[in-house]
């Protein structure tokens, strides 16, 4: 700029120029600070991405076969032009001597380029640990913006990976498993972008594709909506309504190719295929012979969600002897995995009942499901509305000023009970189930 300036005839003696080059070198200074306090951060950013990567190779590779790869199987089918895959596999709904998966198709879509280029043995593992490193960042970004200074948010962070059933969703080879935490990643996301008040249509998109892998996560698009909506006021009315109508646009593609990939397998729009599943295992045709969803299955879930406890041995099929104790295969409630959690109830405001009204908008299918997660370590569908939850629990341990060193037992206990309950489901395939 002082170039330029006596380029064009400006008098070196001008009180003006020294300035331009104080300006110029306090920016050249700025600039540098910025670049060196950037630099640890991008060589961060490297090592978090070649570590997850690295981590999903290992998973593939170590904990391929536990259960047939679902996601991979309809990214196969994809890819030939179909719909369908085999009409003999586990959990299919046949339908005019076709079987179909009742599965959303976005998982499969996103495994889809690896399925192309390394074929069809790429496992769900990749699903699941992508999907955690993908999330891991909004969780982090959730927590710093509104955990208190005297508690790490780093606590909290790791309360929400390992003193809940993420982790285990997230490495075990199961289908089913990788699509909560895919759920989680993208309503973490959302969450992210509502809070702060920018890209609504983003978030509106997020919550389409938690949608599209898992239907009951389309009503996250309630409470993100109005968490825009219940930002201060910066213009008039029809300004403030904008954000809300993004949101609506970013979902509507999902539904709609929802509604055609129902409409084209089973008909209809509205038949997901969960009604016409083959089941197996006496218990759960039993109950789906109650409704799919039913009131009559709400006591069962709240039961699983929240107070259920281990098995003694001795009882059901449970050997007598060391350990004494095994998990329930049909889940352990919050009080006994993740107590941590239940500070939300201590959450009050405008803000958190936002946040409270989506935790409930998302489980609340699942809640009134015939099923209840089988087979399970704590209640996997309860990832879900994680997001919720946590912003939730922070906001109530705030309010009611809990001590530190409880917050310290309540995140210890649920390490060790998690850890317990992730070694439980490396040996399931082999253990006797209660």
């Amino acid at each position: 700029i002082s170039q330029a300036a006596y380029r064009v005839g400006w008098p070196r003696g001008v009180a003006g120029v020294p300035r331009i080059n104080a300006c110029v070198n306090h920016s050249s200074a700025r600039s540098g600070q910025i670049a060196a306090d950037a630099f640890p951060r991008l060589r961060l950013a490297a090592c978090y991405t070649v570590f997850f990567a690295l981590l999903a190779i290992f998973m593939a590779v170590r904990l391929h076969g536990v259960l047939v790869d679902a996601y991979t199987k309809m990214a196969t089918s994809f890819l030939a032009g179909r719909l369908d895959v085999a009409a003999n596999l586990y959990d299919v709904a046949t339908v005019r001597g076709h079987g179909y998966y009742p599965f959303g198709p976005a998982p499969a879509l996103l495994v889809l380029p690896f399925v192309a280029v390394f074929g069809p043995g790429v496992p769900s593992t990749v699903i699941g640990v992508a999907a955690l490193a993908a999330g891991l960042p909004a969780l982090l970004r959730l927590l710093t913006r509104e955990v208190p200074g005297r508690t790490p948010a780093w606590w909290w962070l790791l309360a929400a990976i390992a003193g809940t059933p993420l982790l285990m969703c997230a490495f075990a080879d199961n289908p089913y498993y990788a699509a909560h935490v895919l759920v989680t990643a993208c309503l973490a996301w959302a969450l992210v972008l509502a809070l702060e008040g920018r890209g609504a249509l983003g978030a509106g998109m997020l919550v389409g594709l938690a949608a599209a892998t898992r239907l009951d996560a389309a009503g996250a698009f309630i409470p993100v909506a109005l968490l825009y909506l219940n930002r201060p006021a910066e213009g008039p009315a029809t300004v403030r309504w904008r954000p809300m109508v993004a949101v609506g646009a970013g979902l509507t593609p999902f539904l709609l190719l929802l509604g055609w990939y129902n409409a084209a397998r089973f008909g209809s729009p509205f038949e997901s295929g969960y009604a016409l599943q083959n089941l197996t295992y006496p218990p759960l045709q039993a109950l789906r012979n109650q409704g799919l969803f039913s009131v009559r299955h709400l006591p069962e879930n709240l039961y699983y969600f929240l107070v259920a406890g281990p098995i003694v041995a001795g009882r059901a099929a449970v050997p007598s002897g060391f350990p004494w104790i095994v998990p329930s295969e049909w889940g352990m409630g919050l009080l006994w995995t993740s107590p941590w959690l239940l500070l939300g109830a201590g959450a009050r405001g405008r803000q958190a009942a936002i946040v409270a009204l989506g935790a409930m908008v998302v489980l609340l299918p699942s809640l009134f499901y015939y099923g209840v997660g089988w087979i399970q370590f704590g209640y996997r569908y309860g990832l879900d509305a994680l997001p919720f939850l946590l912003l939730l629990a922070v906001w109530g341990a705030r309010r009611m000023a809990v001590a530190k060193r409880t917050l310290l037992l309540l995140f210890m206990w649920a390490l060790l009970v998690n850890a317990w309950g992730d070694l439980w489901m490396m040996g399931m395939w082999g253990l006797p189930r209660a």
